[in-house]
């Protein structure tokens, strides 16, 4: 038996990522049927429909969806090749720009989200009772809310970074 057998956050990590695993499997391959966005774009045109005025400014977009300025230009190109999302100067910085949704953006991701929505109860929320989907829901928060404090936002070393380098390195 391994030291760390029975440990409950390697096993909790494990099932979140195995379950992470496997709903995102389910999730893409009938987004992409549907309506043949992939998840990342879903997401991205989701945050827009749910921004003020279906606008948000590319850096703090690229944060919300985890991706890199650059990773976040090239998926906005392909949206904007295909009309969904258009590309507006921001007006108190001439480097800045919003991403926009366009009317056929919000035609397409409502017609994803018609049967991602679906998918969401059946696979996701709907095996919950009501009072796990609030905990769950609460707890989702939570460690959203940790992670994106300054240091950990910001990719800072924790207070670990030391002992992981010398117990990694030998």
């Amino acid at each position: 038996m391994g030291t760390w057998d029975g440990d409950e956050r390697i096993t909790a990590f494990g099932l979140f990522m195995e379950a992470h695993r496997l709903l995102m499997n389910q999730f893409e391959t009938t987004l992409r049927r549907v309506s043949g966005l992939p998840m990342q774009w879903v997401d991205i045109l989701v945050r827009l429909t749910r921004s003020p005025d279906q606008r948000e400014r590319m850096t703090d977009l690229a944060h919300q969806v985890g991706l890199s300025p650059s990773g976040l230009s090239r998926a906005v190109s392909r949206l904007e090749e295909r009309g969904y999302i258009t590309r507006v100067d921001c007006e108190d910085d001439r480097r800045g720009y919003y991403a926009v949704l366009t009317p056929a953006g919000n035609e397409i991701i409502d017609h994803a989200l018609a049967f991602h929505v679906h998918e969401l109860e059946q696979f996701f929320l709907g095996p919950l009772d009501d009072a796990e989907r609030a905990t769950f829901i609460s707890s989702c928060r939570k460690l959203r809310d940790s992670m994106t404090e300054d240091r950990v936002y910001r990719n800072e070393p924790g207070p670990f970074q030391g002992w992981v380098t010398q117990t990694c390195s030998g």
